[in-house]
């Protein structure tokens, strides 16, 4: 098999961000408005399912390092794929949260591999491979939404196969494409350095509004999302609001990067920008 490339680790953040798209908009929804539990409930089956992809990212980081990405890929893609199958012979109550969760788990440990991967990878710049992992994820996620405003309308439980979908098809293109970009552990060991991390004062401003900014926009898929079907907003519109959302994104992230990297001035007014957003919400 080839060593893999940048643009394969684009083409699988493509699938699986547009497998995700068909429910990270809709999961709110679906446990409020069709299982009929409280929005409290509901936040804490999202703080399960986003824990369940923190462990993934991190245990998909330890299996990167002992078994190479094409392992820990077709693990944990396969992973995935078992929870997406049990949602969709069972997504009624209590079995959606628990294959919700470990959905989660799978698709943390397989975006590790891609984010893994592209540090790996040698004679490119790093810098485009993961702006343009990051524009993968966008173009998935508007293909995604896009698709799923248009099946909610049919069966809202059609998401989960469309999911399925693409994680099967990452899984087959893991298996022929996802090799491993290097002999990852079997380099000479290294020295050991010792290294103290200091909180300084910016470090802590950026950790407080990064925080700050991951708030609010949680906001979008679990309350905002409900709020917005409450007052006459149907799903397939709400889902279609991300597809614009997304497309926004695509059309003006390059111009953004080429003003952020050439002007110090601007990223000044970025940030003040987002702080006012936060002000205003």
């Amino acid at each position: 098999m080839k060593k893999i490339t940048a643009k394969v680790l684009v083409l699988g953040t493509i699938m699986l961000s547009c497998g995700a798209s068909f429910m990270w908009p809709i999961n709110t929804i679906f446990i409020h408005n069709y299982l009929h539990k409280s929005l409290a409930v509901a936040g804490i089956v999202l703080f399960f399912n986003s824990l369940c992809n923190f462990i993934g990212n991190y245990i998909g980081g330890k299996m990167f390092d002992r078994l190479g990405g094409h392992k820990t890929a077709m693990i944990n893609a396969s992973i995935a794929l078992i929870a997406l199958m049990g949602l969709i012979i069972n997504h009624n109550w209590p079995a959606f949260p628990i294959f919700l969760s470990m959905l989660g788990f799978g698709i943390g440990g397989t975006y590790t591999v891609i984010n893994s991967s592209a540090a790996f990878i040698g004679g490119v710049d790093r810098y485009k491979v993961f702006n343009n992992i990051y524009m993968g994820s966008k173009i998935g996620s508007l293909i995604g939404t896009a698709i799923c405003s248009v099946i909610v309308g049919i069966q809202i439980s059609l998401v989960f196969v469309a999911d399925f979908i693409c994680v099967l098809g990452f899984l087959v293109m893991a298996y022929f494409l996802y090799n491993n970009p290097a002999r990852i552990g079997k380099k000479e060991p290294a020295k050991k350095v010792s290294f103290k991390w200091k909180l300084t004062p910016g470090i802590g401003w950026i950790i407080l509004f990064l925080n700050l900014t991951w708030v609010v926009n949680s906001q979008w898929g679990s309350n905002i999302s409900t709020h917005l079907t409450d007052i006459g907003v149907s799903v397939g519109k709400y889902s279609f609001l991300w597809t614009i959302n997304s497309l926004i994104v695509i059309v003006f992230l390059p111009v953004l990067n080429h003003f952020a990297g050439k002007r110090d001035w601007f990223k000044k007014i970025q940030v003040s920008y987002c702080l006012l957003l936060l002000w205003d919400l």
